[in-house]
């Protein structure tokens, strides 16, 4: 519900006018200077060089002064006082001291003289006067000279010091009070008694002013401020008549920086001008005593003071400002905070959905939210929440880490570019804030703590101009992003590593499933335990989600399959074999040797000039050559005339001849075949007597004709006489030719007659002429006599060229030369001569030559192959190998036996593959358990197998599972996580710098760049401050200043000083942080409304507004009529904090982790007021200082119920005892009353007189109530309870108190102490307190810290398991210091392990006691407890019952990689012996600074001091009885030392020269409670105690005195020797040191 904006205006209008009325009402103006909380008059000031006043502070000339002018021509101080030193006392001779009066070395006394007696020479006593003896008054009387000149000088002297002592006790009270009070310079003092009764006493010109200590010196000075002078209007505008422009003219004159209280000239015409402005009779009074006025006379004059005031006047300011904004306020810019406070805006938080951190990370790692620090869920769910609601309540109970969270979200913000306020009501809670920031934003930041910020200030302006020159925006969001992206894979990575551990941890409670079966993790161990000699025979890996991969039979096969084959067999088979079909069989082998062998003893180089080079076979070779020989051998033995036809049928034209015959005989055939049937149809008859050309001539006209005409006739044949002729002769049939036909067949018949003619005619002359065959002349069918002899013809014509040439060319193509051949041969033969003898004489030999040559190299060849074939397979060794070396070798008997062994292993391939193929099946889940089946490896190579292969699976599956379990090293991971956790810390720094930078270049403009330059260039001028021209350049600088602060994002200061530095109308931040809001009032509503979105830190059990003094009825009155309308206004009075006023809209995230006090500490706090919610995580290992609580009775105390002298000196004397402790070296110690502040006060006055005051700034003293310290912290804290009882029965019961007051202080009191808290009271608790007394509770809880403790958790008692009790039995058993069931806060540690110092969590794993439900909690658990320096190391409980030797080595290889040594028996002893004696020697010293003290209250003079600071006093008894004490302590003290006397810090003596010229520390080198004093030599046992070595002192029993431990202590043994101890190592040991390696001192 939003409502109008008028609404909202109007309400916040009321709420401010009524602070602003409270405000009034609060802190009216002071009228006297008296009456503020302290104040230093110079012109009281005593004359003394330890005392200087800037008396001209600077010469404020107008224009621009020249260089010379310039230069520094004043002091950097205001005022400055020295500790001075005490004189010594001159001594009166021993002559004269027994007349002398006690109190003459008391420089506030006379000397006095008394009678003494003396005794004569027999005896008698004699009175006698000073004045009777001559000599003795001689002397008296010169030493009287020198004493009374050494009074008058001691006397201002101690004047001073007491000057010094105020200004300490200022110092104190400052730095208790720093954020409510401030010290300001006056001058120009009004005195003015009015009418009413009342008179004004107070300076008009302020400046404010700063404490500045030095201990070393020791020296105060009081330095001006960065603020520039002002002018106290409101005092003036308090005053009556006096002319409100006379005021706002002087308030412009004093801005512009020309007037100064210290100033001369300037100043004094101010004030002189001034005084007649308040009234016409006013005055200006010259001289330096403050004024005296009158009643109608006010007067001004010049004294300066210097007074403490309370921070109060800017909050009206203030608030006037926002009442001036507010008619025009954007709504906008104001925090939604304010409206719903108001009742006007509801956006409530759903507890539901957001009150739980369950789901956010436990680290506060988050993509959006970016932490450069270690962060927690809560811190998450701040961001979270304010960015979703614009405001969110933190709770922080004490310690809680406030200040780291609230670091945080500073670089969350800015890396969101928003400007950010942090303020808090004190200073204490924002002391250390800024380095709390990371360094690369720091500069960022600044913090405005104390008077003088400047420096911090110049620092940001400095860096940031830096970054404004060297940085580019946009590079830098590149970079921004780049990283960004890097980081969200970091994120990533965590998240899976989380992951890994969970699943790492998980796996230690899930069951292992195997085929169906569950078997308990646990269960399984001792399973595999209980078949770890039977069952193990098969090696891991096997995999977990199969079954076993073969039958019992066929795993008995396997092993008979594997026997049966032998390694060589397996190795050779697993190879590439040759083929046997591609070997030479063993003969052929050993023939083709043979053969080489006989190659080899022949000349195999004859006849090679006949050839050419050729790659022929022999055989082509000697078939060519047989080829030709047998075709030489077919015309060998032939007849001539086939002999003759054979030469003829070489020559191309006899061979036509031959040819053409063939032609004639195959037509003559052709053609009497042809007409066959024509010829024994007709018979046809020819005349004989006529030649067979004329006959066939006439025949062939007949024949012609009559095929033309039809028939021959008469008349034809008349007229062809010779055609009548020829057919007379003729017949067909046995008759003349009369038809066509007829003539055809004697046409037939003429044709052939004629053929047949020339034939016989052509063969006689072609073949009978060459003794060929002779045709029979009777032959009548010649043609088919020739046919016959055809194909022979044919054969020998063509065997030259059909035979003969392919036959010699086939041996030509093989590389012969024929030509060379030819030319062995006798010419003179016949060509066909020639060639028989070229081919049966002369070639056998070259051709039988030339194929043996081919013949071997195709033998080397087939090797060479037979060689290359090997060598491509695997010869390294082997089959291949030796069938190769065979080859290589050429021997026969090798290969031989190489070639039986691979047809061996071809028979043996079929069990082979058989084999194989189980083992695939193995394989493929059990790979290493197939590797030594085939490598018949110890059992496995065996014919049968182990076990029974179905139960030994079972077993490694679980024992495989088991160990993939403890594989998960839970180490490792967590060890990668914090490895990334902290790379991703890193980077989101980085990325926040580059974030933050890259906007702050955006944010700044023009006019912010101009100022921050010239503020920048202006301070450089000024330097020290103290030119002539310093007041005008800070003026501008000043003027520069809002410009430059609106450039600075981040501010860090308390309101007091907020409202001093900004205006909350113009200054506006993105978020304002309200740090100990329990303790703010209302008027933080101021930083609330400068805000956008708000933050607010506290706790409702912690100190709130106190009210002290508020006027009840006029504030009641105030808020009935003022604050109608407003929801729970009666609620608003001065006890209500800005903290309940969130809770009233808010719901708080509570922050629980603790990390100051140590638990014992926290504890009593936890109970009282968080119901155990505070979760104390505090390593207390490295803590020297115990026990934590001491509680501590002082007896015969009395109070007047404020203060507790008796109990106030034993605190004081304890803080003392404790700083000579080596223990307590640089320990910071505070002291809180638990009754007002006055008993602090006076502890810390006793402090400040007896303690050195270096040494008292450097241990941070405090001394205050709890409200004083909420928000800060000490190592040692002192709680004084101050009250006692001199009543009969019990005092009345403390309880809560009103409003939980006294609750909360017990609260606040009792968490400020980090190491150690002292409850010191002065009670009987037995009669004097009743139970439910807060204070009886304080009182027991330091008596048993831990009885709270065990109350609550009766239900919770220690209970261990079989699991942990075993592994604490074997720790135990090798010497370890064992705390079982160890608590952290609301966490437990199974158990844990001490050595050294250093302390190590053991987790055991897998009991009854972790669960899969609690996991994610015990995740987290650890997770915050690594975070907070723990170290942990996980023992699995199914590892352990497997083998417990083995699950123990890395926890202790842990214990050796941090240090942690077993502890012996006697060590223990020591060990738990050593805090008491710390306890007990601290309380003897203490007793012992008492007793001095006491002594001290007598007359002491302080004289040079002898050697060891000891203590001279003028009565001898006095004296002796000391010396006498002094031996007794030193009889007591252990390792002699010395308990010195406690001198005042105002007795030391100084020279006078040395006061200005030497202020250094040496001056207090005498003194006997700094740690600067000479001291003895300090003993063996304390230095090994120093280090932290336990050691067993057998000496008194004639032994040596021992330590346990090895060469690791060789430096801290070589340490010792240089104190003179040198001890011997003995790696044997001794009966002391169960004769362990040890070291040993006589």
């Amino acid at each position: 519900m939003i409502m109008d904006p008028n609404d909202i205006r109007n309400k916040l209008t009321q709420i401010f006018q009524f602070l602003q009325a409270l405000d009034q009402i609060k802190n009216p103006v002071e009228k006297d200077v008296q009456k503020q909380l302290w104040n230093l008059w110079f012109v009281k000031l005593p004359d003394h060089d330890c005392i200087d006043i800037a008396s001209t502070f600077r010469g404020l000339e107008n224009g621009n002064p020249s260089e010379e002018e310039a230069a520094p021509v004043g002091k950097d101080y205001i005022l400055r006082i020295i500790r001075p030193q005490s004189l010594s006392v001159p001594q009166p001779p021993e002559e004269i001291r027994e007349w002398l009066d006690p109190g003459w070395a008391n420089c506030n006394k006379a000397v006095t003289i008394h009678q003494i007696t003396v005794l004569d020479e027999e005896g008698n006593e004699i009175p006698t006067n000073l004045s009777d003896n001559e000599a003795a008054l001689k002397l008296y009387n010169k030493w009287l000279i020198e004493r009374d000149e050494w009074a008058e000088k001691q006397k201002v002297i101690n004047q001073v010091q007491g000057v010094f002592e105020s200004v300490y006790a200022l110092y104190s009270r400052i730095q208790r009070e720093s954020e409510q009070v401030e010290l300001v310079l006056g001058d120009g003092i009004l005195n003015w008694p009015l009418p009413n009764g009342v008179t004004v006493n107070h300076p008009l010109l302020l400046q404010r002013v700063d404490l500045v200590f030095d201990p070393i010196t020791p020296e105060f000075r009081f330095v001006e401020s960065d603020k520039s002078p002002e002018l106290y209007s409101a005092l003036l505008r308090s005053l009556p008549e006096i002319n409100p422009k006379a005021i706002s003219d002087s308030l412009e004159l004093v801005n512009r920086g020309a007037i100064h209280p210290l100033e001369e000239d300037n100043t004094t015409n101010f004030f002189r001008s001034l005084a007649p402005q308040i009234t016409s009779k006013g005055e200006f009074v010259e001289g330096d005593e403050p004024p005296l006025g009158e009643e109608e006379v006010p007067r001004i004059g010049r004294s300066p003071v210097i007074y403490l005031r309370r921070r109060n006047l800017g909050f009206g300011v203030a608030i006037e400002s926002i009442l001036d904004d507010l008619p025009n306020a954007d709504l906008k810019d104001i925090p939604s905070f304010l409206p719903r406070v108001l009742g006007l805006e509801v956006n409530s938080v759903n507890s539901e959905e957001d009150s739980s951190t369950l789901t956010l990370d436990p680290n506060g790692q988050d993509e959006e939210v970016l932490f450069s620090k270690e962060a927690n869920a809560e811190q998450l769910q701040i961001v979270k929440y304010i960015h979703k609601y614009g405001s969110v309540l933190v709770q922080g109970p004490p310690g809680t880490g406030k200040t780291h969270t609230i670091a945080n979200l500073v670089g969350h913000f800015l890396a969101q570019g928003k400007s950010v306020l942090i303020t808090s009501h004190t200073a204490k809670a924002l002391q250390v804030l800024r380095d709390k920031v990371v360094e690369p934003l720091q500069p960022l930041c600044v913090s405005v703590l104390s008077g003088d910020n400047r420096a911090e200030l110049e620092n940001s302006i400095n860096n940031i101009t830096e970054r404004l020159a060297d940085s580019n925006a946009d590079l830098l969001e590149q970079e921004a992003k780049q990283l960004e992206a890097h980081r969200l894979k970091l994120l990533a990575n965590l998240q899976q590593l989380r992951n890994d551990l969970k699943i790492a941890r998980f796996s230690e409670y899930s069951p292992i499933v195997l085929n169906g079966v569950e078997y308990k993790p646990i269960d399984a161990a001792r399973l595999v335990a209980d078949g770890a000699n039977r069952d193990n025979w098969i090696p891991p890996p096997v995999s977990k989600d199969e079954p076993c991969p073969i039958s019992e039979n066929e795993c008995i096969e396997l092993y008979r399959l594997n026997a049966s084959l032998t390694i060589d067999d397996e190795n050779n088979l697993s190879r590439q074999l040759p083929s046997l079909d591609k070997m030479l069989d063993s003969k052929e082998f050993s023939k083709l040797i043979q053969q080489k062998a006989e190659y080899e003893s022949l000349d195999l180089t004859f006849g090679e000039p006949f050839w050419l080079p050729s790659t022929v076979s022999p055989s082509q070779i000697r078939d060519s050559f047989k080829g030709l020989t047998e075709t030489v051998q077919s015309v060998s033995d032939i007849p001539d005339w086939l002999r003759s036809i054979t030469i003829q049928g070489m020559i191309d034209s006899e061979k036509d001849l031959w040819y053409r015959l063939q032609q004639i005989v195959q037509n003559t055939h052709e053609f009497s075949s042809k007409n066959r049937e024509l010829l024994l149809e007709y018979e046809p008859q020819l005349p004989i007597d006529n030649s067979p050309e004329k006959i066939q001539k006439i025949i062939d006209e007949i024949h012609y004709y009559v095929s033309i005409k039809g028939k021959l006739g008469l008349i034809k044949l008349l007229l062809n006489p010779k055609w009548k002729s020829i057919l007379k002769n003729c017949s067909v049939n046995g008759y003349s030719p009369s038809i066509p036909k007829h003539y055809e067949a004697l046409k037939a018949a003429a044709d052939l007659q004629l053929m047949r003619y020339k034939l016989v005619q052509r063969w006689k002359h072609q073949v009978t002429a060459i003794n060929g065959p002779i045709l029979e002349s009777n032959d009548t069918t010649p043609e088919v006599t020739c046919l016959k002899y055809l194909d022979r013809i044919n054969k020998y014509l063509g065997w030259y060229s059909n035979q003969f040439l392919p036959a010699l060319q086939s041996l030509i193509d093989c590389g012969l030369c024929w030509d060379k051949i030819l030319n062995q041969v006798d010419a003179a033969n016949d060509q066909l001569d020639l060639y028989i003898l070229a081919i049966t004489d002369i070639l056998p030999p070259i051709i039988e030559s030339k194929a043996n040559y081919i013949d071997y190299q195709q033998i080397n060849e087939q090797l060479a192959t037979l060689e290359h074939s090997l060598r491509e397979l695997n010869t390294s060794d082997g089959i291949c190998k030796d069938l190769l070396e065979a080859v290589k070798n050429e021997d026969v008997d090798a290969y031989t036996q190489a070639y039986t062994y691979l047809r061996h292993l071809s028979e043996q391939a079929v069990n082979y593959h058989r084999r194989n193929e189980l083992l695939e099946k193995v394989k493929r889940v059990a790979p290493t358990w197939a590797d030594l089946v085939s490598n018949k490896r110890d059992v496995h190579g065996n014919d049968t197998p182990p076990g029974s292969v179905l139960n030994a699976w079972v077993w490694r599956q679980l024992n495989d599972e088991l160990d993939r379990r403890a594989s998960l090293n839970v180490t490792d991971i967590q060890n990668n996580i914090k490895t990334t956790s902290d790379y991703l810390r890193l980077t989101t720094g980085q990325l926040i710098e580059k974030r933050s930078w890259a906007s702050q270049i955006r944010r700044i403009n023009d006019k912010q760049r101009l100022a921050l330059h010239g503020w920048k260039m202006i301070v450089k001028k000024i330097g020290k401050g103290t030119g002539a021209r310093a007041p005008k350049l800070k003026a501008e600088a000043r003027k520069l200043m809002p410009e430059c602060q609106s450039a600075v994002p981040v501010w860090i200061m308390p309101l007091a000083r907020l409202i001093d530095n900004f205006n909350p109308s113009t200054n506006k931040f993105d978020v304002v942080i309200i740090d100990e809001a329990s303790q703010a009032d209302l008027m933080s509503l101021i930083a609330i409304y400068m805000g956008k979105q708000i933050v607010i830190v506290g706790d409702d059990e912690q100190v709130s507004p106190l009210g002290v003094g508020q006027k009840v009825a006029e504030l009641q009155s105030l808020i009935e009529t003022m604050l109608q309308g407003i929801p729970n206004r009666i609620l608003y009075d001065s006890t209500f904090s800005i903290y309940d006023l969130a809770m009233t809209i808010l719901q708080p995230v509570c922050l629980r982790e603790h990390f100051r006090c140590v638990p014992e500490i926290i504890n009593f706090s936890n109970r009282l007021s968080y119901d155990w919610k505070i979760r104390p995580l505090r390593d207390t290992s490295s803590v020297k200082i115990k026990p934590h609580l001491v509680d501590h009775r002082v007896e015969g105390a009395s109070s007047n119920g404020k203060t507790n002298k008796e109990e106030a000196t034993v605190i004081a004397s304890l803080i003392l005892a404790c700083c000579r402790e080596p223990a307590y070296e640089n320990a910071t110690f505070g002291v809180i009353s638990l009754v007002g502040e006055e008993q602090a006060l006076l502890i810390d006055s006793m402090l400040r007189k007896y303690l050195n005051p270096h040494e008292y700034t450097e241990r941070k003293i405090q001394c205050g109530n709890s409200a004083h310290f909420q928000g800060d912290e000490r190592d040692v804290v002192f709680l004084s309870m101050v009250d006692t009882n001199d009543k009969e029965g019990p005092l009345p019961i403390k309880r809560e108190g009103a409003l939980g007051m006294f609750k909360k202080r017990f609260n606040v009191a009792a968490s400020r102490a980090r190491d150690q808290l002292w409850v010191v009271y002065s009670l009987n608790p037995e009669t004097d307190l009743q139970e439910g007394d807060l204070r009886l509770q304080l009182i027991q809880h330091a008596k048993d810290p831990n009885a709270f403790a065990r109350e609550r958790e009766r239900v919770l008692e220690r209970t261990e398991s079989d699991f942990e009790q075993q592994v604490a039995g074997i720790l135990m058993d090798a010497g370890y210091k064992v705390i079982p069931q160890w608590k952290v806060g609301s966490f437990r540690i199974d158990m844990v392990v001490e050595g050294n110092g250093k302390r190590l969590a053991v987790e055991c794993d897998g009991d009854k006691w972790h669960t899969l439900d609690n996991l994610q909690d015990d995740l987290n658990r650890q997770a915050i407890l690594e975070r907070l320096g723990w170290s942990f190391v996980r023992i699995r409980g199914s590892q352990f019952y497997r083998d417990p030797q083995q699950a123990m080595i890395p926890v202790f290889e842990r214990f050796k990689s941090m240090d942690i040594a077993p502890v012996l028996d006697s060590n223990l002893d020591i060990i738990k012996n050593q805090d008491n004696d710390l306890l007990e020697r601290v309380k003897r010293n203490a007793a012992e600074i008492r007793a001095k003290w006491e002594e001290d209250t007598e007359e002491i003079t302080y004289n040079n001091p002898p050697p060891h600071n000891k203590w001279t006093r003028q009565s001898k008894v006095t004296k002796a009885k000391s010396i006498k004490k002094n031996e007794a302590a030193q009889s007591e003290v252990s390792r002699n030392e010395t308990i010195s006397s406690m001198p005042q810090l105002s007795e030391l003596p100084r020279k006078k020269a040395d006061v200005i010229k030497e202020p250094a520390a040496s001056a207090y080198k005498a003194m006997p409670n700094i740690r600067t004093n000479s001291r003895s030599k300090p003993s063996v046992t304390q230095l090994l105690r120093d280090k932290g070595i336990a050691f067993i002192d057998k000496r008194d029993k004639g032994g040596a005195l021992w330590v346990v431990g090895g060469k690791e202590l060789t430096t801290s043994m070589e340490d010792i020797a240089a104190h003179g101890y040198k001890f011997l190592f003995t790696a044997k040991g001794g009966r002391a040191t169960k004769h362990k390696p040890g070291w040993y001192y006589k």
